[in-house]
């Protein structure tokens, strides 16, 4: 059974384990819609994502021997493409 709770916007459903005789165990449960296009939820992963990928380029490039700071700035300008960039072309260099 679902009614609309005009108040909040939702939908208040009932589901529960109580057959229809005995409604024990029935709980109610609040869907709430929400906005589908939020633009300060949807921006700010945006954001920590890139930035994520970029300390992760770092660290690859460290790994190889290579600079780390570099290789952060590039892929903040680049983003996927310097991961692609540093795990096809970039061969560990060797130091003595």
């Amino acid at each position: 059974a679902i009614a609309r709770d005009r108040r909040l916007g939702g939908a208040l459903a009932t589901r529960g384990l109580g057959s229809r005789h005995n409604p024990v165990g029935r709980v109610a449960v609040r869907v709430i819609a929400m906005p589908s296009h939020d633009l300060v939820t949807s921006g700010s992963t945006f954001y920590v994502g890139w930035g994520t990928l970029a300390l992760i380029n770092a660290g690859l490039a460290q790994s190889k021997n290579r600079s780390g700071l570099a290789w952060f700035l590039a892929s903040i300008v680049l983003g996927p493409l310097a991961t692609f960039f540093l795990v096809a072309f970039c061969e560990r260099i060797d130091v003595p």
